[in-house]
């Protein structure tokens, strides 16, 4: 039976998987912590099958963050801990202790899922845990733009949470990525997919499949770009006339749903993204592992978003009219349908 060590920091931003025997896994917790994660030769791990050699610049940033030397040697780092399966681990007991037994598709294995935490990961996860209870991503008290990187200012990551995403929408279409083998430039988005038992093994194809819970996650982001699609495509095509009456669908106006999406306090480039998921517009991207980490990929996406009308373009007063008219005209629309069925 396959025995698997999953070493990941507190803050996810490193993991690796490592295969041990069961003679490893016998040894003192503490022997194994020394003897194959702070390994010096990452080769004799890759020759051995322990580490798959896409992951042995994770091991090395993992072994910076646990170990520290003397003269003597290696030694753990003061503030250093490990959970194994969410238990404290005891350095002297046998590692094969903290396994758990798992099953994928009627293939038995075990798992231990070591993490490892430092003071720095706790103020780290803190400072995190903190900016998500801002209320609107670069936003002030009025719900209007007031510096961008348009809207992102208080997000930890929206470039993170963008690629596994991807990486969802990409399995869910069909994507086939073999599990046999190593891929680094999603190795986050793999890992944070199986915290969170979002993906599978298909066994037959030996590669991943969403999960349930997966197609779940993935369902609650196109319901959001559906519910944007509903409230603020009205504003994708805005006149206003001599009498300050506003229009809209005449073919003659401007697109001004990026300034209602500021005014509403939504975050036009997660929308903007959210929408070309939905709409399939990135469907056949051949090279999507590359490019989701790429920042110029995501400034060619969100050059619309640069270039478009804003709040400050429109006017506040102006801007609160057109959304005012534009909840109107959908209400209308709403009851129109309602008295039609």
């Amino acid at each position: 039976m396959q025995q698997l060590v999953k070493l990941s920091d507190a803050v996810n931003s490193r993991m690796v998987l490592l295969t041990v025997s069961e003679l490893e896994a016998s040894q003192p917790a503490i022997d194994v912590v020394f003897d194959l994660i702070g390994a010096e030769d990452l080769t004799k791990l890759i020759t051995a099958g322990i580490l798959p050699a896409g992951q042995s610049d994770d091991l090395k940033a993992l072994q910076q963050i646990i170990f520290d030397r003397d003269e003597q040697g290696a030694l753990i780092r003061d503030g250093v801990t490990f959970t194994a399966n969410g238990a404290d681990l005891d350095p002297d007991e046998q590692l094969t202790k903290y396994f758990v037994q798992g099953d994928r598709d009627g293939i038995p294995y075990k798992l231990c899922d070591l993490i490892v935490s430092s003071p720095d990961m706790v103020a780290q996860l803190r400072s995190t845990q903190q900016s998500q209870s801002v209320p609107a991503a670069g936003l002030n008290a009025n719900n209007h733009k007031i510096d961008n990187q348009k809207a992102v200012a208080a997000e930890v990551d929206p470039m993170a949470e963008f690629a596994l995403i991807m990486f969802l929408h990409q399995l869910n279409i069909g994507y086939e990525i073999d599990v046999t083998k190593d891929f680094p430039e999603i190795a986050a988005e793999i890992a944070e997919s199986e915290k969170n038992n979002w993906i599978d093994i298909d066994v037959k194809k030996a590669a991943y499949k969403l999960t349930e819970a997966g197609q779940a996650a993935l369902k609650r982001y196109l319901d959001e770009a559906q519910n944007l699609i509903k409230r603020y495509d009205v504003y994708g095509d805005v006149d206003i006339d001599g009498s300050n009456n506003v229009l809209f669908d005449t073919n003659l106006g401007k697109d001004l749903r990026v300034a209602a999406w500021e005014f509403e306090g939504v975050d036009p480039f997660r929308a903007r993204f959210l929408l070309g998921i939905n709409d399939g517009e990135w469907n056949n991207l051949s090279n999507w592992m590359e490019l989701i980490h790429d920042m110029a990929w995501y400034d060619g996406i969100f050059d619309a978003i640069e270039s478009a009308p804003g709040v400050d373009d429109v006017g506040e007063s102006k801007m609160q009219l057109i959304i005012d008219q534009g909840k109107a005209a959908l209400r209308k629309e709403q009851n129109a349908s309602k008295n039609y069925s």
